[in-house]
């Protein structure tokens, strides 16, 4: 325990939170929360806001030595309940945060609580992880069960195992660590009386915001450590623990329609926890997804939040799963998307035999993940709707190779293609990019079953003007031969003719692992490998290029270019799939003297620039807006599954 002197908290003139703390007596414990208060590493600003609970004269006489906190007094001990309404009246802060004193916080903690309730339009109170003093999970957020029992999701278990990973609504947070907005706290009447002085005050309280049409969410990035029972002990037959049991039938009365809904005390807690959910779906891609880096990151990571926007509980795992920690995950986490993780998943495979009969819908990305995983899924997803996401065809990419490196590729490109097929012919649904795709491979299915999910870029806010703005951006990873084929071209054969009418003009190659090669041709100065924000570049140049001489799918970079404002000069190939007007909307070219003309009529022409800039935003926003892709996913996952459909999919599969 820090000594009272030794503590000291920022004065803070205008809050962003008031942390609501009740106490009565037993300083040491709430010096020990003020010391990690204080210690805590956060960027929100926020005042403490001490409730002395008619504490015994004298007992708490080390708090008033510790600066930026006020301490607001009862006269006599009325109990959790009162002391909460009381602090929360005094808060000067929009958002107030309940805080038991018998807590330590964390670094980000405050942060990560107020981000989640400013960023999502439904948030009403968002709760933290708890943990127990030794590390083991306190609570990730309860379930109430049918009879008003409360259970605390993930009890006992390990912090970072992946259900209890991930934002979500939940049936309520616990008081021990609960944020919600003064004002919806104020309209709700505050902590409701019938609960003094304490127990099922933040479940009624958590009832009450979802009927005000808004979400009770669990953050596991706020990590807070509770010593549960310090204050009211852990026997529910004395003291204020007592309470806990006969506030639970007042639950039960007063919200009886709500709880016969509700599932009966004993069900899987893993399934409970997201029981309003319209279904379950596993999706399986090679690797998690890395948006900074690659267009198909990119996509994936709009799959995913497009599935749970609609309605699903999405699960993601790679197909070797990725370790704890793994940022990757905790950023899935942050969409509201449980992430697969080592070591409390060694294998998908282990996983599927253990939980393969949960999941509705089964969307396996890319040809490798799709063929390892396939036969697995239809041992023990029997009941699932499963989808094959080509991204792109891969034998189209490997004909492309074949051609322009290596004909004996050519032999490898006809065993892809009787792979992808055969994953085509066996899955209930393929996904497909483009139209020219879907038709290669329309002819191997039967109707119904194809489905386009195109890409997603968001526009931008503001688009740089044709002033402000000079020189030639390229986009695209290296390590993927039809991209350096392009800057190679792009390098060698179209630039020197832009600058033997522009002059020096600047070029940039953004991608990761630019090959010597490259760069001696290049430039050092041209090739800046992968950047953390590719925005300032995209409204910093005048013109992108996508030079593709072969390749397959739809193609990011020209797809983010037209979302950002930026004309762009592409191949045929780099415009395939897009539904726009070559001259309009983008200008298309097959040789290297009409590509660098191009480049040179948008790069010197501002009323052309500003014509095919406008039209880009607008192709976007029309086409490819987030509704359009959403409505795609929508519509290749199907309508939320029944019982029947369910049964229906589970004898097919048992059929084939």
């Amino acid at each position: 325990m820090p000594a009272a002197g030794t503590v000291a908290l920022p004065e803070t003139v205008a809050p962003a939170a008031s942390i609501i703390i009740p106490v009565f007596g037993n300083p040491a414990e709430t010096l020990r929360c003020l010391g990690s208060l204080a210690a805590a590493r956060v960027e929100t600003p926020f005042e403490v806001v001490i409730v002395d609970d008619g504490s015994p004269p004298g007992s708490l006489d080390a708090l008033t030595a510790v600066p930026g906190t006020r301490i607001v007094r009862s006269d006599v001990n009325r109990g959790f309940v009162a002391a909460c309404n009381l602090g929360a009246a005094r808060g000067r802060a929009p958002w107030l945060v309940f805080l038991n004193n018998d807590t330590v916080v964390t670094d980000g903690w405050l942060d990560r609580l107020v981000e989640t309730a400013q960023s999502r339009p439904r948030a009403g109170a968002v709760g933290a992880r708890l943990l127990f003093e030794d590390g083991r999970l306190q609570e990730a957020g309860g379930i109430v069960w049918s009879d008003a029992s409360a259970h605390n999701v993930g009890r006992g278990g390990h912090p970072d195992a992946p259900p209890y990973g991930y934002l979500r609504a939940v049936d309520y947070c616990s008081g021990a660590c609960l944020l919600i907005s003064a004002r919806l706290f104020e309209e709700l009447g505050g902590f409701d009386e019938a609960y003094a002085p304490a127990y099922y005050e933040d479940v009624d309280l958590a009832f009450r915001v979802r009927a005000a049409g808004l979400e009770v969410l669990y953050q596991p990035l706020a990590t807070v450590f509770h010593s549960e029972g310090a204050t009211a002990g852990r026997d529910p037959t004395r003291g204020a623990k007592r309470f806990q049991v006969t506030h639970r039938e007042v639950l039960a009365r007063r919200w009886t329609r709500e709880l016969s809904s509700r599932p009966p005390r004993g069900t899987d807690p893993l399934l409970a926890k997201d029981r309003g959910a319209v279904g379950r779906c596993l999706v399986v891609d090679q690797e998690a997804p890395t948006p900074e880096r690659d267009a198909g990151s990119q996509r994936m990571v709009h799959v995913l939040r497009a599935l749970v926007e609609l309605g699903w509980k999405v699960t993601f795992c790679a197909s070797r799963p990725v370790d704890r920690g793994d940022e990757r995950a905790v950023r899935l986490g942050q969409l509201g998307i449980e992430c697969l993780t080592r070591p409390f998943e060694r294998s998908l495979g282990a996983h599927l035999r253990r939980r393969g009969a949960d999941y509705d819908a089964v969307w396996l990305s890319r040809p490798a993940a799709a063929a390892r995983w396939a036969g697995s899924v239809r041992r023990h997803c029997r009941r699932a709707l499963t989808l094959y996401d080509t991204v792109d065809l891969r034998w189209r990419r490997l004909e492309g190779a074949a051609l322009h490196h290596d004909r004996s590729l050519g032999r490898q490109a006809r065993r892809s293609r009787r792979r992808e097929i055969a994953l085509a012919r066996s899955s209930d649904r393929v996904v497909v990019t483009t139209d020219l795709e879907g038709e290669l491979v329309r002819g191997e299915m039967g109707e119904g079953r194809l489905c386009r999910v195109s890409t997603f870029y968001p526009i931008v806010d503001r688009v740089s003007g044709f002033e402000e703005r000079r020189g030639v951006l390229f986009v695209g990873g290296f390590r993927h031969l039809p991209n350096l084929d392009a800057a190679l071209w792009l390098v060698g054969e179209i630039l020197p003719r832009v600058r033997e009418v522009l002059g020096p003009v600047p070029l940039w190659l953004i991608g990761e692992d630019p090959p010597a090669e490259l760069v001696a041709r290049a430039g050092r100065d041209s090739c800046l490998g992968a950047v953390d924000d590719l925005g300032p570049w995209l409204q910093r140049a005048r013109v992108s290029v996508a030079p593709l001489l072969w390749g397959a799918g739809l193609k990011g970079k020209v797809h983010q270019s037209l979302a950002s404002g930026l004309p762009c000069v592409a191949t045929p190939v780099a415009a395939e799939g897009f539904e726009a007007h070559p001259g309009r909307d983008l200008l298309v070219a097959e040789v290297a003297p009409d590509l660098a003309a191009g480049v040179v009529s948008l790069h010197s022409d501002r009323a052309l620039w500003e014509e095919m800039s406008a039209a880009g935003l607008r192709l976007v926003r029309d086409r490819y807006g987030w509704e359009s892709f959403r409505a795609a996913v929508a519509g290749a996952v199907g309508p939320p599954p029944t019982e029947g459909g369910r049964e229906a999919r589970s004898a097919r599969k048992e059929r084939r």
